[in-house]
């Protein structure tokens, strides 16, 4: 803990108490063991919310945290999974992160891509094949992110669970034959 912060926060919350009650009562009521008492408590509010913030490579490797496997798949995820996203699309730059919508959406992606790195390219050959009539075509999925993440996908990994049910099935009949 600094010492300047904790100084600085002890004489910000002495000026807050002293409008707040006046100058008078503030000497009266209050003590330099409130303001001390004030200064700790948000320090340890501080360093706390400061721990429970997600960290990226670079902030690990500069605070001195150890960086595993884990990480780097993880911010390389972040940067592939959009560029992928787009390539598969045949698309070019979207608007990742610009807004609420776009941050959500570029997680989704990132996600997506983290389970299977071709499902991009097997939407594609999906909505040219059997998602014709109901698959969101580029322009649709960049008006409508959040509709392509409520309805678009789930339609395609329905048709791929279909899919993979009815394949199965086949097996099994061919097998009692």
């Amino acid at each position: 803990m600094t010492q300047t912060l904790r100084r600085e926060l002890r004489i910000k919350f002495k000026d807050i108490l002293e409008v707040h009650f006046g100058e008078k009562e503030f000497q009266f009521h209050c003590c330099e063991e409130l303001t001390d008492s004030l200064a700790d408590a948000a320090l340890e509010v501080s360093a706390i919310a400061k721990q429970e913030i997600a960290i990226g490579i670079s902030n690990k490797i500069f605070a001195g945290q150890p960086v595993t496997e884990a990480d780097v798949q993880i911010e390389r995820n972040k940067v592939q999974a959009p560029r992928m996203f787009e390539k598969a699309l045949g698309t070019g730059t979207w608007p990742w992160s610009s807004n609420n919508v776009w941050v959500k959406f570029e997680k989704f992606v990132c996600e997506i891509y983290a389970r299977d790195p071709q499902a991009f390219g097997k939407y594609i050959i999906w909505r040219a094949g059997d998602g014709k009539y109901t698959a969101m075509n580029n322009k649709q999925i960049r008006a409508q992110p959040q509709v392509f993440m409520d309805t678009g996908w789930p339609e395609f990994e329905k048709s791929l669970e279909t899919q993979s049910s009815q394949s199965s099935g086949r097996g099994s009949e061919r097998l009692n034959r």
